[in-house]
């Protein structure tokens, strides 16, 4: 059972039945993928419900992600569930700059308590998302972060009550972001922060508030590779997802139990998950700021660049080889040294953690490394 058959079998239990859930932060969480922009900026006096919702926007609400048509069943599914009907959508942010390297959404889900989730989206599908992800590794702050704390800041302030936050892949990292530099009062308010397989931060800076633990959820699929980035995992929750490899990273694939009516969680993730982690962990150490940002800079290039989305650069492959001649072209020779340099590092930390798991590998599922 997943998400969508989820709210198939218990959609006509209201909150009031049976008390808030991670399932149910997972389904608020994708709802941030839906394009509700396209209404105009929503305030909390004038949300939109899940049940006024017409048919014939569910394709224009869904459009741009590869998950449009799960997404459409699900808005179907919400729309009639007792469950979800009355849920509000407010505060619809969106702001997206090539120049600035940022991509935000955001929307606040208005539960029928008067409790509210704030929902970030994760990185959607232009370039210019992925770009401001691999920021992430040499950046104190990313735009998208200061964007989210400002967001969460003004929410919060013209709304009362208890509240939780959340987020999938980049919006779970934006979820924990927010939530620790928000006043004390406000965490206070806070029932939950939530981050679905998002990344961390590097250097674990934001993992060392021991006070805010009992308030951060995190939850990664058993052979996880966004959510082990720019952090050693500690205290998350592991689902199992019977798809392979990056594709364990969508929601809709997690699997849920009928009768716990929780998450089928496994006791520990997958051997190339725990390598992956220490490879990426100690190449990102081993690499200077500028060479992450060339690095970066240079890996997008060769994209294409930042205007494009990834079903433009998956459509066009004679476009993208192109670019690639014409930059290859026009790189000098101590570029492409550098470069070539760059990622043959990472090679060789991921053979060198491959070594260290297969000697340690008793202790690293124990958990005692």
């Amino acid at each position: 059972m997943n998400i969508i058959s989820y709210v198939d079998q218990f959609g006509n239990q209201s909150f009031k039945d049976r008390p808030f859930s991670d399932i149910d932060a997972v389904i608020l969480s994708q709802l941030s993928y839906l394009n509700f922009d396209i209404y105009g900026q929503r305030d909390d006096k004038n949300p939109i419900y899940l049940k006024d919702i017409p048919h014939e926007m569910f394709e224009p609400l869904s459009r741009g992600e590869f998950t449009k048509r799960k997404n459409i069943i699900l808005l179907t599914k919400l729309k009639s569930s007792v469950r979800f009907r009355n849920v509000g959508i407010s505060f619809v942010r969106h702001s997206q700059s090539v120049m600035y390297e940022e991509q935000f959404f955001a929307i606040t889900c208005i539960l029928p308590n008067g409790d509210f989730y704030i929902a970030y989206r994760g990185t959607d599908l232009t370039l210019v998302g992925w770009k401001e992800d691999a920021n992430m590794a040499f950046l104190d702050v990313v735009p998208s972060q200061q964007s989210a704390l400002e967001y969460a800041q003004g929410v919060t302030s013209k709304l009362k009550g208890r509240f939780y936050i959340g987020g999938h892949s980049k919006g779970g990292n934006l979820s924990f972001f927010s939530l620790v530099n928000l006043s004390p009062e406000k965490i206070e308010r806070c029932i939950q922060a939530y981050s679905f397989d998002g990344p961390g931060f590097f250097d674990q800076k934001y993992e060392e508030i021991e006070s805010l633990k009992s308030k951060m959820t995190k939850i990664v699929p058993q052979n996880t590779i966004v959510g082990i980035m720019l952090s050693t995992l500690k205290n998350c929750k592991i689902v199992y997802s019977p798809y392979v490899g990056i594709f364990q990273h969508d929601p809709y694939s997690w699997q849920i139990d009928k009768k716990t009516i929780d998450f089928v969680y496994r006791k520990r993730r997958s051997a190339e998950s725990y390598i992956n982690e220490r490879a990426l962990y100690t190449w990102l150490r081993s690499l200077s700021k500028d060479d992450k940002v060339f690095a970066a800079n240079a890996l997008f290039m060769l994209m294409g660049g930042l205007d494009l989305d990834l079903k433009e650069f998956i459509t066009f492959p004679k476009k993208r080889i192109r670019n690639i001649m014409k930059i290859r072209k026009e790189a000098t020779d101590e570029e492409k040294e550098k470069f070539l340099s760059i990622f043959k590092q990472l090679i060789y930390h991921h053979r060198r953690a491959r070594n260290y798991y297969l000697k340690n590998k008793k202790a690293i599922i124990a958990g005692n490394m």
